[in-house]
């Protein structure tokens, strides 16, 4: 940038840019832009700060954002020059000799920069403000995923029940194990209302965090491949704070999901899944390291969304989500008993029928 050649103008109109980066810029002098309150950032944008913020030089996800959003609105502040540049010729020292000096002499644009201008405010917090997102949030153990997310349809079953001949402990390793006991319940029970509900017509009545589980699984209509999945209504700030929170390795906080959540088992390979419509008896706790991944409606993923199969209403996704270092209690279910007791009563049931 040229230095301002000095003249009797250049105090004048130094003073004149100063004071209009006051009236006009906030207290960082930054030319703040102006989101309407329908606007907001897309969820493509979102899914693709967070994939790509690293591999691009930024820190944080919003850094990301921030130079995207720059970058599509680089002449914002043509607005403000045009601005100024009409205000200038209301004043009072503005008159032939001042327009030529001015003509020769002054690039308003630098001379702004010359005087404090520091640019654009992407003024991100706000669009964010706008911004809603509905997530859906898998979980599932390590076990889980090494046995390619087969576990809860071989342990539990789906719109045919498991068989029993085949149970294996290891098949117990999963996500809906994993919730059964941190709700303070045990899979004996899962099998014994199972067992109860032969037509699939009518429950028990005795727990409806098991009868809803029960319910879910049998309506399952998976193959396979299953997991256990939270819709999640969050605004852009809440978004961003957790996919902070999937990046940051050091914090090992866990996520509390409110009991009135939308819950149930899906299959987002082949687009089927149950009703989603677990009833939990209190908050879900459950560690980080069992978020297998997300999905964000409206996104290209590369599978099937909660939404694609089942076209729900929005508010179907509650801003449910929230952190703690709550540690959860579990549990403690000797799986091998759990096993051998069903394999006993399916076999007593069978001889039953047959006499």
């Amino acid at each position: 940038m040229k230095k301002l050649k000095k003249n009797k103008f250049s105090q004048l109109y130094n003073d004149f840019l100063k004071a209009k980066i006051k009236e006009y810029c906030n207290e960082n002098k930054c030319y703040e832009i102006y989101w309407d309150y329908r606007e907001s950032i897309e969820p493509s944008m979102l899914l693709e700060a967070y994939a790509k913020y690293k591999e691009n030089g930024f820190e944080r996800i919003e850094d990301y954002i921030e130079n995207q959003l720059l970058d599509m609105n680089f002449d914002y502040d043509s607005n403000l020059i045009s601005q100024i540049q009409s205000d200038l010729k209301y004043e009072d020292f503005y008159n032939d000799e001042f327009e030529n000096w001015y003509i020769d002499n002054c690039n308003i644009y630098e001379d702004l920069y010359e005087n404090g201008y520091n640019g654009l405010d992407i003024n991100l917090r706000n669009l964010l403000n706008n911004s809603n997102y509905h997530f859906n949030v898998m979980f599932a153990t390590d076990e889980e995923q090494n046995y390619d997310m087969g576990s809860i349809v071989t342990a539990f079953g789906t719109y045919h029940e498991p068989d029993y001949d085949y149970l294996e402990k290891e098949n117990f390793d999963n996500a809906l194990t994993y919730l059964i006991h941190q709700q303070g319940h045990s899979c004996k029970e899962y099998f014994d209302e199972l067992r109860d509900n032969p037509g699939r017509y009518e429950m028990s009545n005795n727990c409806k965090f098991i009868e809803s589980i029960v319910n879910d699984v049998i309506n399952n209509t998976s193959e396979a491949m299953s997991e256990l999945t939270v819709l999640v209504k969050m605004d852009g700030n809440e978004a961003i704070k957790f996919l902070n929170y999937l990046e940051d390795k050091e914090d090992n906080s866990n996520l509390k999901i409110d009991k009135n959540c939308e819950m149930g088992i899906f299959n987002e390979w082949s687009g089927c899944g149950g009703l989603l419509e677990i009833e939990l008896e209190k908050d879900f706790i459950v560690p980080k390291n069992m978020i297998k991944g997300f999905q964000i409606e409206g996104c290209k993923n590369q599978s099937y969304t909660v939404d694609e199969v089942y076209g729900l209403i929005n508010s179907c996704w509650k801003p449910c989500l929230n952190y703690t270092e709550e540690i959860p209690e579990l549990v403690n279910e000797n799986i091998d008993k759990t096993i051998k007791y069903t394999q006993e009563i399916c076999r007593e049931e069978v001889e039953m029928g047959e006499k």
